[in-house]
């Protein structure tokens, strides 16, 4: 979802993330299986995945300008859980899933992303090659070139992440700071919450022991 932030509605099935290809990353230690990467707890970004800063609560994989279906398995054998996960500059695209302890499930939510430069002329406006980004848009996990997932809760129990390139309508809105992504608490706004209610063809539940 790109979120621009009155009103205005637009919709457009283009996606040049077409070319990626699917990525399956599992945490918690050990081995992987053959399509699949062992993510280490702490690994900082670098060669195109990790977690921002090793904060273990953003995990970014490099992704060119498009849309993305995100596919995340919950649950821990031990343990009770309960996950937020939010995405880019802190779009809800999940709220406080709880999987019993023993328990997994996996959900699905699309994920747009987008960096600051512009298609040249005739498609865009002539006269600029790059978004004019304010100051405090500059090194927002909205315009850079990575899908930004940030893992909350109070006991978060994400152990794999799958992304896969879609080619869905993407949702523009336009307006002022009431629809806008907010990089931190406690500003919100109703468009980055918007993700989590808007029905969606591709989100998905399923639900499995664990053992």
């Amino acid at each position: 979802m790109r979120l621009i932030g009155a009103l205005a509605l637009g919709l457009t099935l283009t996606s040049t993330a077409a070319e990626a290809q699917v990525r399956r990353f599992v945490f918690g230690g050990g081995s992987a299986p053959k399509d699949a990467v062992s993510v280490a707890a702490g690994r900082v970004y670098a060669d195109g995945f990790g977690f921002e800063g090793g904060n273990p609560a953003l995990f970014s994989v490099a992704a060119p300008p498009g849309n993305y279906r995100v596919t995340v398995t919950l649950g821990l054998p031990k343990m009770r859980t309960d996950t937020s996960i939010k995405a880019e500059s802190r779009r809800l695209m999940l709220d406080a899933v709880v999987v019993p302890a023993g328990r997994s499930i996996t959900q699905s939510f699309v994920v747009n992303v987008r960096n600051a430069a512009l298609t040249p002329p005739p498609l865009n406006a002539p006269g600029g090659t790059a978004v004019l980004l304010k100051p405090r848009e500059r090194g927002s996990f909205s315009w850079d070139d990575r899908l930004t997932l940030e893992m909350l809760g109070t006991k978060p129990g994400v152990t794999e992440i799958t992304i896969e390139p879609i080619t869905v309508p993407t949702i523009f809105l336009l307006g002022d700071s009431t629809v806008t992504d907010q990089p931190a608490e406690p500003a919100a706004s109703w468009g980055a919450d918007a993700p989590r209610v808007l029905p969606s063809g591709h989100r998905r539940r399923q639900s499995r022991g664990i053992g």
